[in-house]
């Protein structure tokens, strides 16, 4: 049986979390496609390649437009706490692996190509 079938005659239905209305949703796409033109624009500004800034302010604005996309339209804003934990907790230990993978593969070089070539 589902909750609906369970409900007793006269009793209300919790909506307290009500989904935001189609203009919320215009305006998170609008802003998303604000900060896709930041992107691109950052992409063609010299100075972000000089600096070596691309990548990390590439890099945040992604974050951002990961965060709004989650919250807003895979509702994650809206719906139970425990369901974001799970989501962020996963989301944690896969930055952590991909960070601590990088710094390995940055401290521990390995030149694949002289040992092929050495050994032969």
């Amino acid at each position: 049986m589902t909750d609906h079938a369970m409900q007793l005659p006269g009793e209300q239905e919790d909506h307290s979390h009500a989904h935001p209305s189609e203009i919320v949703y215009i305006k998170v796409a609008l802003v998303l496609v604000a900060i896709t033109a930041v992107e691109v624009a950052i992409w063609y500004i010299q100075w972000f390649h000089d600096s070596g800034a691309l990548i990390p302010t590439l890099a945040v604005l992604s974050i951002v437009k990961f965060v709004t996309v989650v919250g807003y339209y895979m509702h994650l804003k809206f719906d139970d706490a425990r369901y974001r934990y799970t989501f962020v907790c996963g989301v944690v230990l896969a930055a952590s692996i991909i960070t601590a993978l990088t710094v390995l593969m940055r401290t521990h070089k390995i030149e694949y190509g002289l040992r092929l070539i050495s050994g032969a």
